[in-house]
């Protein structure tokens, strides 16, 4: 569900920028995908906050997990979790919106490789064979 609320916004928020800039407003929009890596945030137990009404039909079988929970369970598994701090995200914001950057988008040879591959799958008008390559973490 987050991935494509996320893309919903961005495609949004580029809608909204090219409509302020077309009107030359005082205004800018941005998108940004935090990071490069994981965040420490309330993100993780969002769940806390569901209105009764919207409650699950049938009960989760398990619990939540925390996000100590996920990072134990990931580095039990060989997989430790990296972390940005959320004081350098906060600064990247700051730093782009005086620089009027529509992308906020930290460097990341991962999420360049990702962009890159996608884009060629469109303009090639291939199936989105790259996304099994990143799930499985194989080199394009």
């Amino acid at each position: 569900m987050y991935a494509v609320t996320k893309s919903a916004v961005v495609t949004m928020t580029e809608s909204l920028y090219a409509h302020l800039r077309a009107e030359q407003a005082p205004i800018g929009a941005s998108v940004l995908f935090p990071g490069p890596h994981m965040l420490r945030t309330g993100l993780w137990e969002s769940h806390r906050n569901r209105p009764e009404r919207f409650a699950k039909q049938r009960p989760r079988r398990t619990p939540y997990r925390s996000l100590a929970q996920w990072e134990a369970a990931m580095a039990a598994a060989g997989r430790p979790v990296e972390f940005t701090p959320v004081e350098e995200v906060a600064a990247a914001v700051v730093d782009g919106i005086r620089a009027d950057r529509f992308w906020m988008l930290p460097p990341s040879e991962h999420s360049d490789l990702q962009i890159r591959a996608r884009s060629q799958s469109m303009l090639d008008r291939s199936n989105p064979a790259y996304l099994e390559r990143f799930i499985l973490e194989e080199e394009t």
